[in-house]
């Protein structure tokens, strides 16, 4: 499969997951933090040199360009 994904939706799901860790440590919830911290942890602790990284994306037929997924 050769798809051309923005590097911009990396970075949105990197932030995404790391304020989404704060706000569950804030509330005491490490267990929960630790497990998506682990799921991500190559998208958060990218190595130096790095800058290319492998994904799956699974699209829905349905969805059309213009419609946005809220993954809150």
């Amino acid at each position: 499969m050769d798809t051309q994904i923005e590097s911009e939706s990396v970075t949105q799901v990197r932030e995404w997951a790391m304020n989404k860790i704060n706000l569950l440590h804030d509330a005491d919830r490490h267990r929960n933090a630790m497990a998506l911290a682990a799921e991500f942890d190559e998208w958060i602790n990218i190595p130096e040199g790095v800058d290319e990284l492998d994904y799956l994306c699974i699209e829905n037929d349905d969805w059309t360009d213009d419609e946005e997924v809220d993954v809150r």
